[in-house]
């Protein structure tokens, strides 16, 4: 999102959330980020922004999976400046445990 002024000059921009994901994020040899969830809502002058991202680790028999929630406020100001803040986040963290055997039963 680009805002201008009365004259059509560029004042100030903002990347706004939403749309498909391209798919996940490899970074490095060992991280994959998955984007579950990435979109913007635009009430006034306030945008409000929700992600939700799944982070797997190639060796997740030593590091837990993590989904991280981060929501941000962008206030846009009269003079085009905008101001953002994180009002929430929390990380969760799963553990790795080992699939339960199945017991093939043979007659």
């Amino acid at each position: 999102m680009i805002l201008l002024d009365g004259n059509n000059h560029p004042v100030n921009g903002f990347n706004l959330f939403g749309g498909m994901q391209p798919g996940p994020i490899e970074q490095g040899d060992s991280l994959t980020i998955i984007p579950l969830d990435k979109y913007s809502v635009i009430e006034g002058n306030v945008i409000t922004s929700y992600e939700v991202t799944h982070k797997e680790f190639a060796d997740s028999l030593k590091r837990p999976t993590i989904v991280d929630s981060v929501v941000l406020k962008s206030l846009i100001a009269k003079s085009g400046k905008i101001i953002t803040k994180t009002i929430g986040k929390e990380r969760y963290t799963i553990p790795y445990k080992p699939a339960t055997p199945i017991k093939l039963v043979t007659n």
